[in-house]
């Protein structure tokens, strides 16, 4: 039960609750098992001043299928009663849809029901996938999540009230106690409903030497989450 405590407070808006935490344009976390393994060149709070940065990140990983549970469709739920588009999280998870159906496509035979050959059938199905992304339940497919072990947020971002709104809609579902809904999880969908993935967050893949759990980030080598289409 306190691994769930945990998930629900850095989710979000709880964290600006917190009295110590109050008074600061922005909050960086990095988890207690977490270590620099260097200096950090960029002052990644001046960075995301600069650039209007209210979320930033070090890489992405697939969560269990069982800790995501109804949380798509609670969102997506959510999401129509903002009006928010679902398909705004085409810029974040596009490329991975396209690399599931190819994958798909390239154990399926060379030639369709139809009669068209895999590169057209290939073709159409992004297409359908662009225009009609997650009407199906794609992301409860992939289920990607930001690792949070390290994460900078815009304090006023996530007070926000679409925020809170939106995290309120989580808590009355249940999900952080009956699934174990995660932070990571909830951090995504999040960014990716609200946010525009070039205007508003940067990933700090290039700039932080890093060590978490066996992960290691090196600025200056390929690090673990630098091969990601992310």
């Amino acid at each position: 039960m306190g691994y769930r405590h945990m998930c629900r407070l850095f989710s979000g808006p709880p964290l600006a609750k917190i009295k110590s935490l109050t008074g600061f344009d922005w909050f960086m976390r990095i988890d207690t098992d977490s270590f620099l393994l260097g200096p950090v060149e960029v002052d990644l709070f001046s960075h995301a001043a600069a650039n209007n940065v209210k979320y930033g990140w070090l890489g992405a990983y697939m969560d269990q299928e069982y800790f995501v549970t109804g949380l798509w469709e609670t969102t997506r739920q959510w999401m129509k009663t903002e009006g928010l588009s679902e398909k705004e999280l085409n810029q974040w998870l596009e490329p991975h849809l396209k690399m599931q159906k190819k994958m798909k496509e390239d154990d399926a035979p060379a030639v369709t029901s139809r009669g068209t050959s895999q590169t057209e059938e290939s073709a159409t199905s992004d297409e359908l996938a662009v225009a009609a992304a997650f009407t199906d339940g794609d992301y409860d497919d992939v289920r990607f999540c930001f690792a949070t072990n390290f994460f900078l947020i815009k304090t006023d971002w996530m007070t926000s009230p679409l925020f809170a709104r939106y995290h309120k809609w989580l808590d009355d579902a249940e999900g952080f106690y009956r699934y174990r809904w995660g932070d990571a999880c909830v951090h995504f969908l999040a960014v990716a409903s609200m946010l525009d993935r070039q205007e508003e967050t940067y990933r700090y893949n290039h700039d932080v030497p890093y060590w978490h759990q066996g992960t290691v980030l090196m600025p200056e080598y390929p690090g673990y989450f630098s091969n990601s289409n992310f």
